[in-house]
């Protein structure tokens, strides 16, 4: 789909059906019932009340509405099909009679993300809009507006933008790339450098843990760690501290060249420096001819030496990162 908007969600499978059982042998017969027992319905107006018995009623007439062949959803898993055999004006149709018949969230969301596909896009960040003020941490409808005003901004990543990737990435904390994503955008907007670490942390864990070894998966990896090391340059001393315990577990002992940990760790540059070292290094050891890592490994060893030795030296977070070529 265009502007990286996910698919509608698959129905769940129908359960398969249960194994016919064993006939009951015939009860003895009962004498008739009252009126008042003739029906469920009935016998909670003699027990319950009729405003009880009236809700009872209500409840059944719905369940009816949505078993019945036109029902909702019916009317969702039509509007899903289309969707899939790519006849999105049939798609719309079903999904927009589904949100004006049962406001279902499911049907709203999926209406939005057909409108995109059909450039309607200022229509779908409304109806994406309207799902998450009914539920805030909706994650399709989060992940699907992102990206909505990802594009409307033309890349540039908002605050609003970060928020709803924030929101993605807690919703389903296994996927690494939406952690990625809520790294970069907090990255973008120099908003919450300790929380923007912290999501690329988990990203990497993630990643390592699904890690099946391909090459796509290392580049991946290299610019995860690459992204931390610049991120940790950035961080106060006291901020540093407190993601000692999480950097250690995703870092460990780097093997650095002789010296320059040391010195990174004796200069005067930030207490992160010698953490931002390991990160670059994670990513040379994948990937020996990243450039950018290289460059900036070599801006904190070779400025940390000269702070150590004359006391002038550039710190890691003064030096501007190459850009991709």
């Amino acid at each position: 789909m265009s502007v990286g908007t996910r698919g509608p969600r698959e129905p769940r499978a129908p359960r398969a059906a249960r194994e016919p059982r064993e006939p009951r042998a015939p009860r003895e017969s009962r004498a008739p019932r009252t009126l008042g027992e003739s029906s469920g319905t009935s016998m909670c107006m003699n027990r319950c009340g009729p405003r009880f018995a009236a809700l009872i009623a209500l409840l059944a007439l719905l369940a009816a509405m949505l078993l019945r062949p036109d029902g909702s959803q019916a009317v969702f898993v039509r509007g899903l099909r289309a969707y899939q055999n790519g006849d999105l004006h049939t798609a719309h149709d079903a999904f927009a009679q589904c949100v004006s018949s049962s406001r279902r969230l499911d049907c709203r969301s999926n209406l939005a993300t057909v409108l995109a596909a059909l450039g309607s896009r200022e229509e779908a960040v409304k109806h994406f809009r309207a799902v998450l003020a009914v539920e805030p941490n909706h994650a399709d409808a989060a992940f699907n507006l992102a990206g909505l005003l990802h594009a409307q901004a033309g890349g540039v990543p908002t605050a609003e933008e970060a928020h709803l990737r924030g929101v993605a990435a807690k919703a389903a904390p296994s996927q690494w790339e939406l952690w990625a994503q809520f790294a970069s955008a907090l990255t973008a907007i120099n908003q919450a450098p300790p929380i923007a670490t912290r999501a690329n942390l988990r990203a990497i864990t993630e990643l390592q843990r699904s890690h099946g070894g391909s090459k796509e998966e290392d580049g991946h990896l290299t610019e995860l760690y690459y992204a931390l090391g610049i991120q940790l340059s950035e961080l106060e001393s006291a901020e540093c501290t407190d993601l000692a315990s999480e950097l250690s577990v995703v870092l460990g002992t780097a093997a650095a060249a002789p010296g320059c940990a040391a010195a990174a760790r004796g200069s005067g540059g930030s207490a992160c420096d010698a953490h931002a070292l390991e990160a670059y290094q994670k990513a040379l050891a994948l990937d020996p001819a990243h450039m950018q890592s290289e460059h900036m490994r070599a801006a904190i060893c070779d400025g940390a030496r000269v702070e150590a030795h004359t006391g002038r030296g550039q710190n890691a977070q003064f030096v501007q990162a190459l850009s991709p070529p």
